[in-house]
């Protein structure tokens, strides 16, 4: 009896420093993971620009609040805006949007200012002393850019939109942006335009709609193209009364000619006197869903709302309450 109970203490640990064993060699030889990323050094994507018209970032300037969109059906085209402060050194004076380009997914880039800015030549000048706020939706043959430009002292300013076409060209320019900035909507003393989101939905069977882009650079002249049809959704908020007695509407507007032309009635999807922040929009199918967020104060909760926008962009459900939270924010 005592014979074969060291007989099986002994087999046990045979099983024991098998298993352990097994267990070192699976760490020291992981199984290789699935859809493992790539890393590389990272690459700055303010690279060269090549025309000096364009504004170089010579003193490495800051550059923040980042939005790109990948070319569809070619993941290696990358178009990038940001708010740009190489601005401030030239003689545009203040912040202005940045892109940044590239078509080797990502190994390097060019940059430049977007057109339309105080000191621009040879474009439709957009009324406004800085921009921010940038917003990028790539569809077939196109990018879309969103932002707002206004003045610091004055609630006047603009949500604009730029046609960037893809064109080949040796250069390396891979998008290359319109003569004219179009606008969703125009600020007005006591009422500012702030916090947009921008969203590009195809049509489900989507038809052609042929749009005439006369271009920035006068070599490529007037560039006439057929894309695919589709709504375009802006969302923004409406600032306006007194910093004592605010309202803030969140807003969203439509086109179907993806930006150049508008519907005159914006949709309200919310009103309230406090600030709002981050509003997002994303598609399931033909429903657009808005959501931000809702400051609180102290009546009301930091809270987090959303509205289901249908019928392309003509209805909209009244803002609901999702979830309140407890938000962290810099003092500052």
């Amino acid at each position: 009896m005592l014979i074969e109970q060291r007989l099986n203490a002994i087999a046990m640990r045979g099983r024991i420093g098998a298993v352990a064993f097994i267990l070192l060699i699976a760490l020291f030889n992981p199984v290789p993971v699935q859809a493992q990323g790539d890393p590389r050094s990272n690459v700055n994507i303010v690279g060269m620009t090549p025309d000096p018209a364009d504004i170089p970032d010579l003193r490495y300037r800051q550059q923040n609040e980042p939005a790109c969109a990948i070319r569809p059906g070619d993941s290696g085209c990358i178009i990038c805006a940001y708010n740009d402060y190489r601005g401030v050194d030239s003689p545009v004076g203040d912040s202005w949007q940045g892109v940044s380009q590239s078509c080797d997914a990502g190994d390097t880039w060019r940059s430049r200012l977007a057109p339309g800015h105080p000191s621009d030549i040879g474009v439709d000048l957009i009324p406004a002393e800085f921009a921010a706020d940038p917003r990028l939706a790539a569809i077939p043959g196109m990018a879309i850019f969103n932002f707002i430009a206004g003045y610091r002292d004055s609630n006047v300013g603009v949500l604009a939109i730029q046609h960037w076409l893809e064109v080949n060209k040796e250069d390396a320019d891979h998008y290359e942006p319109g003569h004219t900035t179009w606008f969703a909507d125009t600020g007005t003393e006591g009422r500012f335009l702030d916090k947009p989101d921008m969203l590009a939905v195809l049509d489900r069977n989507p038809g052609i709609i042929t749009l005439e882009t006369v271009m920035e650079n006068e070599e490529l002249g007037t560039i006439t193209r057929d894309f695919p049809t589709g709504t375009l959704y802006v969302a923004y908020a409406a600032f306006t009364g007194s910093s004592e007695s605010p309202s803030i509407k969140v807003l969203v507007k439509t086109s179907d000619d993806w930006g150049r032309t508008w519907k005159n009635q914006a949709l309200k999807l919310s009103e309230d006197q406090n600030e709002v922040s981050g509003i997002s929009l994303t598609a399931v199918g033909d429903k657009v869903l808005a959501v931000w967020r809702r400051k609180g104060d102290n009546n009301d909760p930091d809270s987090i709302l959303y509205s289901v926008i249908t019928n392309g962009g003509k209805k909209a459900a009244k803002g609901e309450v999702i979830a309140d939270i407890c938000a962290f924010d810099q003092p500052t």
